[in-house]
């Protein structure tokens, strides 16, 4: 504590910086160590950086609309943005895709953040403290496990009726973490009768401590992927609300396009209807293949055995450059 004392504010600041970006980078290379781990992250870091540079696109409002253009198949004229071809206002599908993206990941990361958050609180809460608090949250959890979720999702949509992407995500998120808790739950059990956390009680730690520093580590990855997949049921819990007609259209819900395309064109029959659902459906693949493959390669960034290999491999490399 004194040594770190003596060290000047900014050079502890620099150092945590380096040891932070140090980290990063062995978590990058942990991650494209497989084919399916750079598969998995080069997927997802294009998916997110396309729907943070949406605003650098022009938004597919009113004034792109044309009837006339209505589910003209892919085409570069009257220009290069119609090289999707257009939905049922005749807007560029190209920017119904990119801004959609970035709909679409609010909405995911809302749902996400919320099912990761009380999923493991409440299960961390249950596992680790046991008696009656265990009995009564196991109950509710699995009460919860028995109610159907869309059937929820439905009777909120149309209380609500909104598309707003806060609201989405609320809806989504606050039903679906009982799953989530009760693995935690399961986890946390089998945790905290294990030697090393019994020798943490032993010298006096808390159970917030001990919690963060002992069984947080063990069940981290598969919170990571959980996180991963809820992105993904927000991506098609808010598609399948709008292909309903329960939330108000917009073109940039994939799901309101797809709904006309079937009502309106009968894809499936028609082509101007079934080209711009295999669009979409091919775009959700490549996303939803990118996201599970990212949530898998997952795994390996939290093993310590394999972040020591690839920093001993870093190490040497950087003695032999020398």
């Amino acid at each position: 504590m004194r040594v770190e004392s003596a060290i000047p504010l900014g050079r502890r600041v620099v150092n945590r910086v380096v040891d932070f970006l140090h980290q990063l980078y062995v978590s990058i290379v942990i991650f494209t160590s497989t084919g399916q781990g750079k598969v998995g992250f080069g997927l997802t870091v294009f998916v997110v950086a396309l729907a943070i540079a949406a605003p650098l696109f022009p938004y597919p409002g009113p004034k792109w609309s044309n009837v006339a253009l209505q589910f003209i198949p892919p085409s570069t004229k009257p220009s290069l943005w119609y090289i999707l071809g257009t939905d049922y206002l005749g807007i560029p599908l190209l920017l119904d895709i990119i801004w959609g993206l970035r709909y679409f990941l609010e909405i995911g990361a809302i749902a996400g953040i919320l099912q990761v958050a009380i999923g493991t609180f409440l299960g961390l809460l249950a596992g680790y403290l046991g008696g009656f608090t265990d009995k009564a949250l196991n109950f509710t959890f699995n009460l919860l496990l028995t109610i159907p979720t869309f059937a929820l999702w439905l009777i909120l949509a149309v209380i609500f009726r909104s598309g707003n992407p806060v609201i989405l995500g609320f809806i989504l998120g606050i039903l679906s973490w009982a799953g989530l808790a009760r693995s935690i739950r399961a986890a946390a059990l089998s945790a905290k009768n294990r030697d090393y956390v019994e020798a943490s009680r032993l010298l006096g730690l808390n159970s917030l401590s001990i919690i963060a520093n002992d069984i947080m580590p063990a069940i981290t990855p598969y919170i990571v992927m959980n996180f991963m997949l809820s992105i993904v049921g927000g991506f098609y819990g808010a598609m399948g609300l709008a292909f309903l007609g329960l939330i108000p259209y917009s073109n940039i819900n994939w799901g309101a396009i797809m709904g006309n395309a079937f009502y309106q064109e009968a894809a499936i029959f028609s082509p101007t209807g079934t080209i711009p659902v295999v669009i979409l459906i091919v775009v959700q693949t490549i996303i939803l293949m990118g996201f599970v493959y990212f949530a898998n390669a997952s795994v390996y960034v939290f093993d310590p055995k394999r972040r020591r290999e690839v920093e001993i491999k870093l190490a040497s490399k950087r003695r032999a450059s020398r």
